[in-house]
């Protein structure tokens, strides 16, 4: 059975139990087709207490091989502050940019915590 992603909650289902109770900054990623059909879940990259790294090249590859219309982008935040840094809201630009040039879609890039997360979709960081 496939499974849809049509909301942030959906993609929560999928990403946060992995996500919030790590001591490490943790990127992941679902690959959906055109109907939000989740495609592949992907750990992308294990991180340090503060940081961890997104390789737009990677991770843009793998959308290109799978033939993935959209991403969505997620990564805890161990210190429980689930507002965006300057550096997330940079590298969030930066692959959004890059997957538009290859006719992928950044759907959203989620943060999550243990009890909270945030949405640059629904903050409006990325346009709807």
């Amino acid at each position: 059975m496939s499974t849809q992603v049509q909301t942030t909650a959906d993609a929560l289902t999928l990403l946060a139990p992995s996500a919030k109770h790590l001591k490490h900054e943790e990127l992941q990623a679902l690959f959906l087709d055109a109907s939000g059909t989740v495609l592949q879940h992907r750990v992308l990259s294990q991180g340090t207490a503060d940081k961890t790294y997104l390789c737009v090249r990677t991770v843009l590859a793998t959308a290109l091989r799978i033939d993935a219309q959209g991403i969505i982008l997620a990564h805890n935040h161990p210190n429980g502050n689930p507002e965006p840094s300057v550096l997330d809201v940079r590298a969030t630009y930066r692959f959004k940019e890059g997957a538009r040039l290859v006719g992928v879609a950044l759907v959203d890039h989620l943060i999550i915590t243990d009890t909270d997360h945030r949405s640059m979709r629904a903050m409006g960081i990325l346009p709807p």
